[in-house]
C-alpha cells in the first residue's frame, strides 16, 4: 500500500510471494491452463509481472506490460538464462513522451529479442506515463499475442 487507494511494486520479493500465494489459491478453485496465463501490470507492476513471468512465478505464457518501470537491482538479462525465460512472449506499450519508461521499454525489448523471446512493442506518440485512451482494443490484440496459435 503506497496510500488511499494507491499501490506500488516497489518490494519484488514480496510481490513474488504475494503473486505465488494467490495463484495457487486461484488453482485451487479453477482449471487453469498455464499455456494461457499472462502476467500483466503497469509502470513498476508492470516491471514486476515481467520480471515474475521471466523467472516463472507463477508459470505464466508471457506478459503484457504497460510503461513498464524495472529498477536497476532487477537484472532482466540474468534471468535470460534459466528455462523458465525461454520462449516467454511479451507486449510491450508504451508512450514516446513517458521520460522514465521510455528508454527502459526499449532495451527490455531489445534484450529479450536478442535472447530468442518474442516480444512486441507497441508505442504510442505524444503519450506520457499513462495508459493508452485505446486500452481497451489494444489489450485484446496483446494477449492474443502472448497466447499466440501455441496455446
Amino acid at each position: 500500500v503506497g496510500g488511499l487507494d494507491a499501490f506500488v511494486w516497489n518490494d519484488w520479493d514480496l510481490a513474488e510471494q504475494e503473486v505465488a500465494d494467490h495463484f495457487r489459491a486461484l488453482q485451487g478453485r479453477y482449471a487453469i491452463d498455464e499455456n494461457r496465463v499472462v502476467l500483466g501490470g503497469f509502470s513498476m507492476g508492470a516491471g514486476a509481472a515481467t520480471w515474475l513471468a521471466l523467472k516463472g512465478t507463477p508459470k505464466a505464457r508471457g506478459f503484457v506490460a504497460v510503461a513498464p518501470y524495472i529498477p536497476e537491482e532487477h537484472d532482466v538479462a540474468s534471468l535470460l538464462t534459466g528455462q523458465e525465460a525461454q520462449n516467454t512472449r511479451g507486449y510491450v506499450i508504451i508512450g514516446d513522451k513517458d521520460e522514465g519508461c521510455y528508454p527502459i521499454s526499449h532495451t527490455l525489448t531489445k534484450t529479450l529479442r536478442e535472447n530468442g523471446n518474442q516480444v512486441e512493442l507497441c508505442e504510442y506518440a505524444d503519450l506520457y506515463h499513462r495508459y493508452p485512451a485505446d486500452f481497451d482494443r489494444v489489450l485484446p490484440r496483446a494477449l492474443d499475442y502472448v497466447v499466440g496459435a501455441e496455446a
